[in-house]
């Protein structure tokens, strides 16, 4: 089964290529273009993935990653953030992200990133289920 991505990327250029890049790859990419539509199409997915990048209209990328955390402050996906700003990485190392790239990036790096995150939250879901099933 295709793993699911969320990309949220108010670059519609970019969003694209990204979504075309990760179809390619085997996976399922679906498109948001701010915060506020992130969380709309967190009503009809369960994402293995969200990318995320930080400079966004409406809802930037630190109000949607809030509105992902529960009461822990652990959001509930895993989150790849993508920024070009140096700044921003900064306000990211406290929080419970999965990864971050600075753009410009390299393709691979991208689906290098991807690839390392959904696998080791692909294998936790896999042992829960088996432990549950003992």
């Amino acid at each position: 089964m295709q793993k699911k991505i969320l990309i949220l990327e108010d670059e519609k250029e970019l969003a694209s290529l990204y979504a075309k890049f990760l179809k390619a790859n085997g996976y399922d990419p679906v498109l948001a273009f701010d915060g506020i539509e992130g969380l709309e199409r967190l009503k009809e997915m369960t994402p293995d993935l969200i990318l995320l990048d930080l400079s966004m209209p409406n809802m930037g990328g630190v109000g949607f990653y809030q509105q992902l955390c529960g009461a822990e402050g652990k959001p509930r996906f895993p989150i790849l953030v993508l920024t070009g700003r140096m700044d921003l990485e900064r306000v990211f190392k406290d929080l419970l992200i999965d990864g971050l790239l600075l753009k410009p990036f390299e393709k691979s790096h991208l689906l290098k990133e991807v690839e390392t995150i959904i696998n080791k939250h692909c294998g936790k879901h896999e042992m829960i289920l088996h432990e549950n099933h003992r």
